[in-house]
C-alpha cells in the first residue's frame, strides 16, 4: 500500500482534489458572471475585433494593459502576467530547497486544476 492512498489507488489528496474539481464545475455559470477568468468568446466577429474582446474594468477601461495617457497600449511581460503577485505566492517556510520545487509544481497543479474547471 503506497502512503497517502486507499487500497492502494488514487492518493487521498489527489482524489480529495478532484472531487473538490467537480463540484467546483457546478458554480463555473455563477463564477462567469463574477470573474473575468470565465468570460470569454468563441465568436469570430468578438475575436477579431481587439475593443470587442477587451475586458473593460468598471470605468469601461481595460481591465489588463489599459491605455497610457496619449492612448497608445504598452504590453509588459512582467505586468502581463501579474508577475509581482505571483513570486510574492512562493514563500517557503524553510531553508530546504525541496520546499519551493514544492511550492512551484503544486502552484502548477492548482493553475492547470483552474483550466480543467
Amino acid at each position: 500500500m503506497v502512503h497517502g492512498t486507499k487500497n492502494g489507488g488514487i492518493p487521498l489528496h489527489t482524489a480529495s482534489r478532484i472531487v473538490a474539481i467537480l463540484t467546483s464545475i457546478a458554480t463555473t455559470a455563477q463564477m462567469a458572471n463574477t470573474n473575468p477568468w470565465w468570460d470569454f468568446s468563441l465568436d469570430p466577429d468578438v475575436r477579431s475585433d481587439a475593443n470587442a474582446a477587451r475586458l473593460p474594468d468598471e470605468q469601461g477601461a481595460p481591465l489588463v494593459n489599459p491605455p497610457d495617457e496619449n492612448g497608445r497600449f504598452s504590453l509588459e511581460y512582467g505586468q502581463y502576467l501579474g508577475l509581482e503577485r505571483l513570486l510574492d505566492a512562493q514563500t517557503p517556510a524553510s531553508m530546504i530547497p525541496d520546499e519551493r520545487i514544492f511550492i512551484v509544481i503544486h502552484q502548477l497543479f492548482e493553475l492547470v486544476f483552474k483550466q480543467m474547471t
